[in-house]
């Protein structure tokens, strides 16, 4: 009798789990994303809706007041940022401050430049709880803006 070959056992060609799975994460990824950006989306259309519009107001009854809104900055200049190798500041609300003044009058906002509050025995920005704390009786609402920072699109409203 002639002898036999000898027979290899090979792995099956079953596909390998690792390579589908590495594939399939960055989809399993994308598709995370779009449903987060969705949610975010949607919350944020929501959170525009905080003031019901004038046409909700039908009936006869006047519309609620409107809230009282304050835009809230300042930049330590007097103390040169806070020292200690931190940014200067100075000069910074000569810059953007007309820009900010601007964006709170075309909405009908106070703006609040809160630089006689800074406390220079701490860096600047524990003076922005200060600040915020001192105007909370006063408004509905409170939106602080750093001092490095302007408006780009002037047309959108908090509320």
């Amino acid at each position: 009798m002639a002898p036999r070959s000898p027979v290899r056992w090979t792995k099956s060609r079953a596909p390998n789990r690792r390579l589908w799975l590495f594939l399939s994460l960055p989809l399993l990824a994308l598709a995370s994303l779009q449903a987060a950006a969705a949610i975010l989306r949607r919350a944020n259309a929501l959170g525009r809706r905080c003031a019901p519009a004038v046409a909700e107001y039908s009936g006869g009854s006047p519309p609620p007041p409107r809230p009282r809104i304050a835009m809230v900055s300042f930049s330590a200049e007097e103390n040169g940022g806070g020292g200690g190798g931190r940014r200067s500041f100075r000069g910074v609300m000569d810059a953007v401050g007309g820009n900010k003044r601007a964006y709170a009058e075309r909405m009908g906002y106070d703006f609040i430049d809160a630089r006689r509050l800074v406390d220079p025995s701490r860096p600047p920005n524990w003076s922005k709880i200060l600040a915020v704390r001192s105007h909370l009786h006063h408004y509905d609402w409170l939106f602080w803006n750093d001092a490095d920072t302007v408006v780009t699109n002037p047309d959108i409203s908090l509320v």
